[in-house]
């Protein structure tokens, strides 16, 4: 009889863990299908680990006062790729802090930079979120290929993340703080601006992210 349960038991266990491990398995496959990784590294002369979400493509067109003049350079259209990601960049002390990545790709001879300051505004369910950043880091320009990047960090809590996902439908602006090439001056008056939206896949990710790192 003993023999019986000990078997029984043991079955038990292995369905369990067999099931966890479809589990997780399933959401490495739903992020790969979609293109969307999580990155772990770790510093061990500082002693942190960060957690950075890649490939989060999010759907936006460039508006402002000025937008439809800018669209074509040259004959050609201009075409974005941005991209919202979220990171987790934990302590030697166990904290961690809490960031959106952001990133917009452009190409048509164009030299893009984020906003400083509050350039990242989210409407919500529940109201207006704006989120701030230092400005642009790691922008570059190809003249090869006649094109650029540029990427921003916006510091978030838990609790604003939570809202977003908990948001039905999530839409945002990105403020620029120059569009296209030229003196600075003349850049800067160009009042240009990314608008977007989450789409459902968008929302599935973050939430993902939310569960598997930010829930303890």
């Amino acid at each position: 009889m003993k023999s019986r349960t000990a078997i029984f038991v043991c079955i038990l266990i292995a369905i369990n863990f067999n099931s966890a491990g479809q589990e997780r398995k399933k959401q490495s496959v739903f992020k790969q299908l979609f293109g969307v990784s999580v990155n772990e590294t770790s510093d061990k002369f500082e002693g942190t680990t960060t957690y950075q979400m890649k490939g989060n493509k999010v759907f936006s067109e460039l508006s402002g006062s000025n937008a439809l003049g800018n669209l074509i350079f040259g004959g050609d259209a201009v075409t974005f790729n941005t991209f919202m990601n979220l990171e987790k960049h934990v302590l030697k002390d166990g904290s961690y802090e809490l960031a959106i990545l952001f990133k917009v790709e452009a190409n048509n001879d164009l030299f893009v930079r984020v906003m400083e300051g509050e350039s990242l505004i989210f409407l919500l369910d529940d109201g207006r979120l704006d989120l701030t950043t230092d400005g642009s880091y790691n922008t570059d320009y190809d003249m090869m290929n006649q094109s650029s990047v540029a990427n921003a960090r916006y510091r978030i809590t838990k609790k604003q993340v939570q809202q977003i996902n908990s948001s039905s439908k999530v839409e945002f602006r990105v403020i620029l703080d120059s569009f296209q090439l030229g003196a600075a001056e003349d850049r800067d008056k160009n009042n240009q601006h990314l608008d977007g939206k989450f789409t459902k896949k968008n929302r599935k990710v973050w939430i993902e992210f939310y569960d598997d790192y930010l829930v303890l």
